[in-house]
C-alpha cells in the first residue's frame, strides 16, 4: 500500500511495523473493517497495535499508543492542547512549559477527600470484618451432638439406615446420627463482590494517581532548584527561571509544591489501606469474581446499611475521576488527529517566540530578515518549513520516533523529526547538535526552547559564517587597488577576500568608488551583499550589540562587552569551527545541560 511518509517526505510502501502518526493515507480507506479513513489523513492507532488495511496486516509500535499513555505523557498532552488555544489569544506572551491551571491536579479531588473520611470512619474495615452474607443450607449426616436443625427427611432417613441407630428400644430407636441441616456462610452475594470489584478498581486509581502527582512534584522542585543550581552557567539558569517565571510564579510553585506534598501523604496512606484491605479474608475469598458493570443495582444493603452504603458513593465518584470513555475507535482517532493538530500549533507557537526573542531577527513582509537577509516560514502538509539562502529546514511534528533516519544536512537544513513521546524521562534535555535528526519537544522539558535556540541558530548563521574567508569574483586591478586603501581584508587569486566589517558611513563611500573603479554592477553587488554578511557577523548574536572584531585571515573573533560573549571561527586540526560562547574562562563542562543555547559549536566547510 502505498502511502505519504512525512519524516521522509516521500511516497513509499507502508511497512508492516510503523509509528502511529507518521504516514498519511493517499485514498480512502477502512481500517480494521470499521475505522472510516479520508485520503489526507494521518493513519493513527485507536489503541490496538494490530490492524488491517486493504486486506494487509499492519502494526503499531507498541508505545503511547491511546489508553497506555503514562501519567507524564497524559500530563504533557493536556499541557499541548492548553498551550495552544492560549497562543491562540496570547500568541508569543503563551508560555510553552506546563500551564499553572494543571498544576492544581495536584490538590485532593473529590473522589480522594470521600474516601479519606470513609476510610478514617472505618467503613470499609467494617465491611471486611463483619461482612454480610448470605445463610445457605445443606443436608448432612452428623452426630446427634452436632445437630443444631433437623432435615425434613431425617425420619426416613434414619428408618432405612440401621448403622445410625445408636440402639433399639421398646418405644422405638434411639439415633447416633441424624439427617440434620448445616449452615453455610455464602459471601459471593452482589455487594461483596461490588466492594471487591471497588477496592481492585481504587487501588488502580491510586497508583495512577500517585505517579502523577509524585511526576508533578518532581518537576515543580525542579524549577525551585533553579534558582540554586550551581551546575548551570548563570545565563541559562536565569533563562530557564524566566521562562518558568511566566508559567507561575516563585509564590505560586512553592504553594504547588507544598500542596502535591500534603496530597502525596494522603494519597500514600490510603494507597496503604487499601492493600491492606486487600489482602483480608474477605478479598481474598472474592478476588477474580468481582466483575460488576458500571452502573450499581440499588439494592436494600447499598442503599441503607450504615457502611455498605459508602460503596455507593465512591463508586459513582471513580467514575466521574475515570478517564472519560471515548465509545468507537472513530472517536479515539479523531482525538489523536487533534492532539497532533495541536502539537503543531505548539511547534508553530516556539517558532515564533523564537523569532520574537532573537535580536538579528526582525518581522519583514508577511515573513523574516535575519540579518539582513530575508527568510520564510511557512506551513505546510508535513509540519513548519524555514526557508533561507536557497535551504528548507522542515520542522516535522511527530508523536514518536524510532526508526534512525538520515535527513539532516551538516549546514542544519534538512528535515528534522521533533516528536512527543519517550521511552525514558519525558523532560529529557539531551541534544545531539551534530548529528541529531530527531528531537524531543514537549512542555515538560524546561530546555524546550533552548532546543530551538541551537536548532534553528545553526541554520540561519551557517552560510554566514561558511563564506568567510572566501575570495569575491574577480576585480580589475584598480579596484583591487581601492580596496587595499580601505584596508578591509586581502587579495587572494585576483579576489578580494573581506575580512572585517567596515562603518556604515565608509561603505557608502566604498560602494560609490568601486563603480568609478571599474566594478561593474554584479561584482559590486557582490560585495554589498558580503559587506552585509560581515555587519551581521559583527552584532553580537545575543544581544545584537556591536562587537570588537579581530580579525585572523580566514578565521575571526568577535566579542561583547555588554553581555560579555564571544563569537568567532577557530581552527583546529585542520578544520574550522563556528564557537558561539561566553567570554573568559568557566569551570562547567561545555554540555547543553549546563549552558544549553549559550553554547554552540559547530563545523563549517
Amino acid at each position: 500500500m502505498i502511502v505519504w511518509d512525512r519524516y521522509q517526505g516521500v511516497e513509499a510502501d507502508l511497512p508492516e511495523l510503523l509509528e502511529s502518526g507518521r504516514y498519511l493515507l493517499l485514498a480512502d480507506t477502512l481500517m480494521n473493517g470499521k475505522v472510516p479513513l479520508n485520503s489526507g489523513t494521518s493513519l493513527l492507532s485507536y489503541g490496538e497495535t494490530k490492524f488491517r488495511l486493504n486486506k494487509g496486516s499492519y502494526s503499531f509500535l507498541d508505545f503511547g499508543l491511546p489508553g497506555s499513555e503514562t501519567p507524564d505523557q497524559l500530563r504533557a498532552k493536556n499541557a499541548v492542547f492548553h498551550i495552544a488555544q492560549l497562543a491562540e489569544t496570547r500568541g508569543e506572551q503563551a508560555s510553552p512549559l506546563l500551564p499553572s491551571e494543571l498544576a492544581e491536579h495536584s490538590e485532593l479531588n473529590e473522589l480522594e477527600r470521600a474516601l479519606e473520611s470513609i476510610v478514617k470512619r472505618g467503613h470499609l474495615h467494617e465491611i471486611s470484618r463483619k461482612p454480610r452474607f448470605n445463610m445457605v443450607y445443606r443436608e448432612e449426616v452428623t452426630d446427634l451432638s452436632r445437630v443444631k436443625k433437623v432435615a425434613n427427611g431425617a425420619i426416613g432417613h434414619l428408618a432405612s439406615h440401621s448403622e445410625d441407630w445408636y440402639r433399639r428400644t421398646l418405644s422405638g430407636v434411639l439415633p447416633k446420627r441424624l439427617l440434620a441441616l448445616v449452615s453455610d456462610d455464602e459471601l459471593g452475594i452482589y455487594e461483596n463482590r461490588v466492594y471487591v470489584s471497588l477496592l481492585d478498581a481504587l487501588d488502580r486509581y491510586l497508583s495512577r494517581r500517585l505517579r502523577d502527582v509524585k511526576a508533578l512534584r518532581d518537576q515543580l522542585k525542579r524549577a525551585i532548584n533553579l534558582t540554586e543550581s550551581t551546575e548551570l552557567f548563570y545565563r541559562l539558569r536565569e533563562n530557564l527561571c524566566a521562562l518558568w517565571g511566566q508559567t507561575m510564579s516563585e509564590k505560586q510553585t512553592e504553594a504547588s509544591l507544598n500542596s502535591s506534598e500534603g496530597t502525596l501523604e494522603i494519597l500514600e496512606f490510603l494507597h496503604k489501606k487499601i492493600s491492606l484491605l486487600r489482602q483480608e479474608n474477605l478479598y481474598q475469598a472474592l478476588k477474580g469474581e468481582s466483575r460488576i458493570p458500571r452502573q450499581l443495582r440499588p439494592t436494600n444493603i447499598l442503599l441503607h446499611d450504615q457502611h455498605y452504603r459508602h460503596l455507593r458513593t465512591l463508586w459513582h465518584l471513580l467514575q466521574k475521576e475515570a478517564i472519560a470513555g471515548r465509545d468507537t475507535p472513530s472517536e479515539i482517532v479523531a482525538e489523536e488527529l487533534q492532539f497532533l493538530n495541536s502539537f503543531h500549533r505548539y511547534l508553530v507557537h516556539l517558532v515564533r517566540r523564537y523569532m520574537k526573542a532573537n535580536p538579528c531577527v526582525t518581522e519583514s513582509g508577511g515573513g523574516y530578515e535575519f540579518c539582513g537577509e530575508f527568510f520564510d516560514v511557512s506551513e505546510e502538509r508535513d509540519g513548519i518549513v524555514l526557508r533561507f539562502k536557497g535551504r528548507e529546514l522542515w520542522l516535522i511534528p511527530g508523536l514518536c520516533c524510532e526508526e534512525a533516519l538520515n535527513t539532516m544536512n551538516h549546514d542544519g537544513s534538512g528535515r528534522i523529526i521533533l516528536y512527543f513521546f519517550e521511552e525514558s524521562q519525558m523532560g529529557q534535555s539531551v541534544f545531539d547538535t551534530q548529528s541529531s535528526h530527531k528531537l524531543q519537544v514537549n512542555p515538560l522539558d524546561f530546555y524546550v526552547e533552548e532546543k530551538l535556540k541551537i536548532l534553528i541558530g545553526k541554520f540561519l548563521w551557517y552560510p554566514f559564517y561558511e563564506s568567510h574567508g572566501q575570495a569575491l569574483v574577480r576585480l580589475p586591478q584598480s579596484a583591487l587597488e581601492l580596496l587595499r586603501s580601505f584596508q578591509l581584508g586581502f587579495v587572494d587569486q585576483n579576489g578580494w577576500v573581506f575580512d572585517r566589517p567596515i562603518q556604515a558611513s565608509r561603505q557608502k563611500e566604498l560602494l560609490e568608488k568601486l563603480a568609478e573603479a571599474g566594478a561593474n554592477q554584479e561584482s559590486v553587488e557582490a560585495i554589498r551583499s558580503d559587506l552585509r554578511r560581515l555587519k551581521g557577523l559583527s552584532e553580537c548574536w545575543r544581544c545584537g550589540v556591536e562587537g570588537m572584531w579581530n580579525a585572523r585571515g580566514a578565521e575571526f573573533e568577535a566579542n561583547c562587552s555588554t553581555c560579555r560573549t564571544r563569537w568567532g571561527i577557530y581552527k583546529r586540526n585542520g578544520m574550522r569551527y563556528v564557537e558561539m560562547d561566553v567570554s573568559g574562562q568557566s569551570s562547567l563542562e561545555r554540555t547543553f545541560e549546563n549552558f544549553g543555547g549559550e553554547h554552540m559549536v559547530f563545523p563549517i566547510r
